[in-house]
């Protein structure tokens, strides 16, 4: 499915997190940053992914991060991009900010 930033007014900031979060039901302090996001105006969206060394959930994050045009990018996945040691990652290629949590 293809997502839609572009009827949204306000910034758009994925973020990524991994599944194993999601599966053992720890995905309280990624809710509480949701909800920190949209208490100022801003559009969080959570991706979680298997991993960023799979090339499956490389290319959805790619995709995703391509249609969302995100002012910034927020990470749990502590900057894990699947990249050899000085190739261009995933971050790189987004061209903004990232932050790790």
């Amino acid at each position: 499915t293809k997502l839609d930033a572009d009827n949204l007014s306000t910034a758009v900031i994925p973020i990524l997190f991994y599944r194993s979060m999601l599966l053992a039901a720890d995905v309280a302090p990624i809710d509480a940053l949701v909800e920190a996001l949209r208490s100022q105006g801003i559009a969080p969206v959570p991706i979680f992914v298997s991993s960023l060394k799979d090339q499956a959930s490389l290319a959805f994050v790619e995709n995703a991060l391509a249609s969302l045009n995100p002012a910034a990018i927020i990470t749990a996945t502590a900057f894990a991009s699947g990249a050899e040691p000085g190739a261009e990652t995933l971050f790189d290629r987004a061209g903004v900010p990232v932050f790790q949590v």
